[in-house]
């Protein structure tokens, strides 16, 4: 309830203002928020989003920006994040119960060869976290993810 957190990774060769950003949910209950001050994600670097910016209370988490939890709540089971500004959607990723790992504890980790707006929507492209972070927790926020490991499937 106190660490709850995300990232955002800019993929590109330059320094991004995501100042006025818009962050929500499509849910029966629609949260948001805003980033209503300064925030540069510089080139290949990610800024982490969370509930809470207090290491001591929050599980160990780096946070570069602090929304307020009853603006913004994510679910654990299945629910959306969804990036927009003034011109419309930049990104949106639906998490869902089928297909998405759902371990308490454990960050969902996008692999690292996928970070684009559409491999994230596949639930096969994420994995639990695993490197412990602050107070035991898993995942990786602030940096890049580890690989996922690969499917366990018989050679053919």
């Amino acid at each position: 309830d106190f660490g709850e957190w995300f990232e955002v990774h800019n993929t590109t060769d330059r320094d991004l203002d995501i100042t006025g950003m818009r962050v929500s949910d499509d849910g029966a209950n629609p949260s948001v928020f805003s980033v209503t001050e300064e925030l540069i994600v510089p080139a290949g670097a990610y800024v982490v989003f969370g509930n809470n910016a207090d290491t001591a209370t929050n599980g160990g988490v780096t946070v570069n920006y602090a929304y307020s939890g009853e603006a913004f709540q994510l679910g654990n089971g299945d629910d959306e994040i969804i990036l927009s500004n003034g011109v419309g959607t930049i990104d949106e990723v639906y998490y869902l119960d089928d297909g998405f790992p759902d371990v308490k504890g454990l960050s969902l980790s996008l692999n690292p060869d996928t970070l684009d707006a559409v491999s994230n929507d596949t639930g096969s492209n994420w994995c639990d976290g695993a490197t412990a972070y602050g107070d035991g927790d898993m995942g990786t926020p602030g940096a890049a993810n580890d690989a996922c490991p690969a499917d366990l499937e018989p050679a053919q």
